[in-house]
């Protein structure tokens, strides 16, 4: 939530916005508009900037484009559907950035349950609460609904045939993809801005629908096949057990993944891996920022 100024416009802003977005997403030019009918501080001081300032900073928005949505009405209801894996059900665990999207947008990772029972967002999956998964089968479907901060599970779900989806996911990838990649999130929360109706009901596994309109996923970004397109990342090289070491810069966070690769008649150390693996870290680091 946005921080109060000395004089609380800021939050004034916001919880103006918040009314007028209460019928749905609206274009930052008819926010501006409307803005300016209310009376006080509110529609003397608005102009566009502060606007995005209020929207960019605080994450009950959603701004996609021109496009500003209020994110806990706006998600209300979405369902997202998982291919589980054979993985995943040995750690009660499914993973968040695969399929799952906006299920986790703008809730407070304090308050998140399913079916009324805590869970817990560990880095890019969603950890359950015992027995979460009992009855679930490897290539089993499962559907996760959103209601609030609240998920409920169903079981082998009947399925639409998520054209809609597809075409809106493609269309938000087409528009917010770079040569870098996308992530699956904002594409799901492009296409539910531009058309609140999509994912109401279960559909395939987003990651199958971008699939079958010719994407592909590389680490956890979506691009076009027939697009020259590749995650920003680089390699460094390290000795010992740690065989590879990728890094990735973005929007001021910096990933790491440590790839441990032992021979097979190697007994590695635990303190060398963990040297190795620090000294594979540092050198990404003093490269990335050569």
């Amino acid at each position: 939530m946005v921080e109060d100024d000395d004089d609380g416009s800021t939050e004034a802003l916001a919880e103006a916005v918040i009314g007028l977005l209460g019928s749905g997403p609206r274009s930052r030019s008819d926010l501006l508009e409307e803005l300016a009918k209310l009376d006080g501080a509110v529609a003397a001081e608005v102009d566009a900037d502060l606007l995005d300032d209020v929207v960019l900073a605080d994450p009950r928005f959603v701004g996609m484009r021109e496009l500003v949505a209020f994110g806990p009405g706006l998600f209300d209801g979405v369902v997202a559907c998982h291919r589980v894996r054979v993985s995943e059900l040995a750690r009660g665990a499914v993973s968040i950035e695969r399929n799952l999207g906006v299920l986790d947008w703008g809730v407070s990772p304090d308050t998140l349950t399913i079916d009324g029972r805590r869970c817990e967002l560990q880095g890019a999956e969603l950890v359950g609460p015992a027995g979460w998964l009992d009855g679930v089968q490897a290539g089993d479907v499962v559907a996760l609904w959103r209601h609030g901060s609240d998920l409920t599970l169903e079981r082998s779900p009947d399925l639409g045939d998520g054209r809609r989806e597809a075409d809106a996911l493609v269309a938000a990838a087409e528009v917010l993809g770079t040569d870098h990649g996308i992530e699956l999130t904002p594409m799901m929360a492009e296409a539910i801005v531009t058309d609140p109706t999509l994912f109401r009901e279960p559909v395939q596994p987003m990651s199958e629908l971008l699939w079958s309109r010719g994407m592909e996923r590389r680490r956890h970004l979506w691009g076009f096949s027939n697009w020259i397109w590749e995650p920003r990342y680089f390699k460094s090289e390290a000795t010992g057990p740690v065989e590879l070491m990728l890094a990735a810069f973005e929007d001021g966070v910096l990933e790491v993944d440590v790839y441990i690769n032992p021979p097979a008649d190697a007994e590695p150390d635990a303190e060398e891996v963990a040297d190795d693996a620090a000294r594979a870290a540092q050198d990404a680091v003093d490269e990335l920022f050569a």
